[in-house]
């Protein structure tokens, strides 16, 4: 069986502006990835009825996971700015877990803990709560969405990814979240950056890194 890789993340194209190299190039090499959205995204054009921008972000990412090779896009359905609270009132905590003892992941990705995005963290909390308490944990690692240079983070043991041939399929990827303009806009320049600091520091073009989080004894 291929090697089985989860992302996990807040919005639709978080799943693309973090670790999007990095599938791009396990799906080449035949690993099987996936992403789980937490949110529709709702919230990023409040003037439209929220199902039409829901309908629009699911088909951005769905057009987009095609291009970097996931399998499947699951959306839990939660609400922007409510993740934490609507966890425990709904059933993703089933789904979530469910998910993981289904695909039995070797490797798992999610937001940083020192996102600044609240989303973001919340996401984290709930992933590195639920691997904790997996009988088999996969390794963990963490990505940045708004953040170039990792502080907190920087002496963790960490997981570089040389997507040098990949990079262009991330970009390619990207353009798919047409309805995100402004906001893709205003990241992309810091995902060239990160990238390229990232490829200098490991001896390649370009590289994603991710940092391994601890899960220790960790519970929610």
């Amino acid at each position: 069986m291929p090697e089985s890789i989860l992302v996990f993340c807040a919005h639709p194209d978080d799943e693309v502006f973090g670790p999007g190299g990095t599938i791009a190039r396990y799906a080449k090499e035949g690993k099987d990835c996936r992403a789980v959205i937490f949110t529709y995204g709702e919230e990023s054009h409040p003037w439209q009825k929220g199902e039409v921008t829901t309908e629009i972000r699911v088909k951005e990412s769905q057009k987009a996971a095609g291009i970097l090779g996931y399998q499947e896009c699951v959306f839990l359905g939660l609400h922007e700015g409510k993740i934490a609270q609507e966890m425990e009132e709904s059933d993703a905590l089933f789904v979530l877990r469910s998910l993981l003892l289904k695909h039995k992941p070797t490797k798992v990705f999610t937001h940083s803990v020192n996102d600044p995005h609240p989303d973001h963290r919340a996401v984290h909390r709930v992933v590195k709560a639920l691997c904790a308490s997996l009988k088999s944990r996969p390794d963990v690692y963490s990505f940045d969405i708004w953040t170039v240079v990792r502080l907190r983070e920087r002496d963790a043991p960490a997981l570089v990814v040389d997507v040098s041939d990949s990079f262009p399929v991330k970009l390619k990827a990207l353009s798919c979240f047409r309805s995100q303009g402004i906001s893709v806009l205003s990241l992309v320049w810091s995902v060239h950056l990160r990238a390229r600091l990232s490829g200098l520091k490991h001896g390649c073009g370009r590289a994603e890194v991710f940092a391994r989080v601890p899960l220790g004894d960790f519970r929610a």
